[in-house]
């Protein structure tokens, strides 16, 4: 197991930060997405990474209140030598701050929302590529890139490594979405509630 390994890199860094939830739900149709199922999906999701960053190291940062660390981390080393597994009770705002990109799968919860106000500039996105319940909560949130297609990830992760990525200056984030300089959490659930009241309120006004 890897531990403390931020200043042991100095190539461009992608960071997948992993979700406690072992199981899902389908946005359309309530329809349970079980365990292996989850694991395979987003072990889907690493490989796309993998085989679109081919020379990136590709950090996986646990949630700290994952189960079955060891078992995953056995899995996800299969798809290439360039995945490091983090211990989860490493903080993520370490890797946060070295990465190039931060990666999140639904659920997201407050760690996209934490490197949104600690990196801006970094592109950050949201792989979605099961259609999850809540999965969308970050899609209409400016300075964060919601995707929920193989296709359209593999691209974006293409635009990035190619340097052909734009990302709109961080003034124009902040006047269109104020409340996320100023509001705080308590908690993922109320920022998961506040993000998708904002979605079906935005959903609305179109």
């Amino acid at each position: 197991m890897e531990k403390s390994m931020v200043n042991n890199f100095n190539s461009k860094i992608i960071t997948l930060m992993y979700p406690a939830e072992e199981v899902g739900i389908k946005r359309d149709g309530d329809k349970i997405i079980p365990r292996k199922e989850m694991i395979n999906s987003r072990k889907g999701v690493i490989k796309i990474i993998a085989e679109t960053l081919k020379d990136w190291d590709i950090f996986i940062k646990f949630h700290p209140s994952i189960k079955n660390f060891k078992e995953l981390s056995k899995i996800f080393k299969l798809v290439s030598n360039k995945i490091k597994m983090v211990e989860p009770s490493e903080p993520a705002d370490k890797y946060i701050e070295i990465s190039n990109i931060i990666v999140g799968i639904p659920v997201a919860g407050m760690v996209l929302y934490t490197a949104l106000l600690q990196c801006p500039e970094k592109p950050i996105i949201v792989a979605d590529l099961n259609k999850e319940l809540l999965g969308d909560a970050y899609k209409n949130i400016e300075g964060i890139d919601y995707v929920d297609d193989k296709d359209k990830f593999v691209k974006l992760l293409e635009q990035i490594r190619d340097n052909k990525y734009y990302k709109k200056h961080n003034k124009e984030k902040e006047n269109k979405n104020p409340e996320l300089k100023t509001k705080t959490f308590s908690n993922a659930a109320e920022l998961i509630s506040f993000l998708y009241n904002k979605f079906k309120t935005n959903k609305q006004n179109l």
